[in-house]
């Protein structure tokens, strides 16, 4: 080996070595789909009397990451969650090593960094006979994506993928326009049955009912006291975001499953799917049934869901934008929800 190339190895080794001496752990507090979210993350974490940096980097794949903290070991970081406010601790928040790259813009006052497009300053390309040979950052161990969860939490085994925001953007984007003309309509009537999760969708003309959608659904657990009889549809939303209430907020914590107490749309939490439709059916007082989307679609036909009505993400989309179009001509009041 010459003596340039002893010299460049010398150098790789040096910097690779005061990168490990230098390690920068953080709290990841929220994972979130969109900059609006991470912002809104960001500042809840300030009104909470925290006393610290908050920061917010663009990952991989287009999630944005808020972060609390930067801490010289992971044990501090730990520390630092175990004394955090309420909110933070609703979030699941765990710690994580940060790369330099993230360390060297915190004070940059930019209001993300994005990893995709910013390089290390240490990041530079090693010469040995004048050919590159290396960059530090590819000789470094690879960081591991943040998997946007608690890495204690428990998923359940039945949530077979993660539902993303490009997930949900596809489905609202297909072409699921309505060809029938649904001005000529007088009332939308929509019967879902518990018995055999089946949902089938009736347009009313001259007292005459025409089919025009059929779907399979999953519905109420058979040990549960489910929503009857007639209703209407309060609000409909594409891409929801979902506020669990406290009860489902404790059902799901003895599960093992940590939710935010507000869960983004496109979030891998977030069981409402790509769409949700709010019923005015009331049990025990409650007025919290919806017709949804899933998380997991192969429970669709089965007897599932806490009360309300689960749909394939395409379908429940394909729903939203069909109802949403009737009630261009007419109104939400001519949409009428049967549930038996």
């Amino acid at each position: 080996m010459n003596i340039k190339a002893f010299l460049g190895l010398i150098i790789l080794t040096n910097v690779l070595f005061a990168n490990i001496q230098n390690k920068k752990y953080s709290i990841s507090v929220c994972t979130t789909s969109t900059l609006e979210y991470a912002t809104t993350c960001k500042k809840r974490i300030e009104n909470s009397s925290v006393n610290n940096i908050v920061f917010i980097v663009k990952e991989r794949k287009n999630r944005f990451q808020t972060y609390l903290g930067l801490f010289d070991s992971e044990k501090e970081a730990n520390q630092a969650i175990k004394i955090s406010s309420n909110y933070v601790k609703q979030q699941g928040p765990f710690s994580k090593e940060i790369n330099n790259n993230i360390v060297n813009q915190i004070n940059s006052n930019l209001p993300y960094i994005d990893i995709n497009q910013n390089i290390l300053p240490e990041e530079k390309i090693i010469i040995i006979n004048d050919e590159p040979i290396a960059k530090v950052e590819e000789i470094k161990e690879k960081i591991v994506e943040d998997d946007s969860i608690n890495q204690k939490m428990v998923i359940e085994e039945n949530i077979v993928r993660e539902y993303t925001s490009n997930d949900t953007n596809k489905a609202i984007n297909n072409n699921l326009s309505n060809k029938e003309d649904l001005s000529k309509f007088e009332e939308i009537i929509i019967e879902v049955s518990s018995k055999t999760n089946m949902m089938i969708v009736k347009a009313k003309e001259n007292n005459e009912l025409t089919t025009l959608k059929t779907y399979n659904v999953s519905t109420g657990k058979n040990n549960i006291k489910k929503p009857k009889g007639l209703g209407k549809i309060s609000e409909i939303t594409l891409n929801p975001v979902w506020y669990p209430t406290q009860d489902t907020l404790n059902s799901f914590r003895k599960r093992g499953i940590y939710l935010p107490s507000v869960v983004p749309g496109g979030h891998k939490l977030n069981y409402m799917g790509a769409a949700k439709l709010n019923l005015t059916h009331v049990v025990d007082g409650a007025q919290t049934f919806r017709i949804h989307g899933t998380l997991n679609e192969n429970t669709i036909g089965t007897n599932e869901s806490a009360g309300c009505i689960r749909m394939k993400n395409e379908e429940v989309v394909q729903l939203a934008n069909l109802l949403k179009d009737f009630s261009k001509y007419k109104s939400m009041n001519d949409i009428t929800v049967k549930l038996d």
